[in-house]
């Protein structure tokens, strides 16, 4: 184990470091230097959002697909729920990131989506797919959202990526 007093800049950006494995601090440190390559500043209205998903795919289950993605959802109150893709063999099954944390929220009580992040260690921009869009329509209207891969981070609005919504 390794002793570590330090801030960390994430969701409890207070909450010091004491004790961290040798592998929670290799995953800090490599969630540090992706920020730092995207360009990631902490004075970006999006550097909690950002950093909340990039943190948020270590957790991924995807063991079929290796395709490991992370979603920060900040609700009205000022909470961030993060959450990672989790992969069932019956792929129908499995759970997107997106929702994962969007079902986080409403679950505690956190209000309406104000903004969402999705990241990824891969080229490709991760689109939230239709379920997800709709899921979050549900949840939230039209709201930032920051699409992040290995080298750059794309800013559009929800309604740009769901332009006509399900609605009753």
């Amino acid at each position: 184990m390794l002793l570590a007093f330090c801030a960390a800049p994430a969701l409890e950006l207070t909450v010091p470091l004491i004790m961290l494995t040798s592998a929670r601090w290799t995953d800090y440190v490599e969630v540090m230097i992706e920020t730092l390559q995207l360009g990631l500043s902490e004075s970006d209205p999006w550097y909690e959002s950002v950093l909340a998903a990039i943190e948020a795919r270590g957790q991924a289950h995807a063991p079929y697909s290796k395709f490991k993605v992370g979603a920060a959802v900040r609700f009205s109150d000022g909470r961030i729920f993060g959450g990672a893709n989790v992969e069932n063999v019956s792929y129908g099954l499995t759970m997107c990131a997106e929702r994962v944390a969007v079902y986080r929220g409403v679950f505690a009580g956190a209000g309406r989506m104000v903004e969402l992040a999705v990241a990824v260690a891969d080229p490709a921009l991760p689109y939230p797919c239709g379920a997800c869009l709709q899921v979050m329509a549900e949840f939230g209207s039209d709201f930032p959202v920051h699409l992040v891969n290995t080298d750059r981070i794309v800013h559009v609005s929800f309604s740009q990526l769901l332009p006509y919504r399900f609605t009753f």
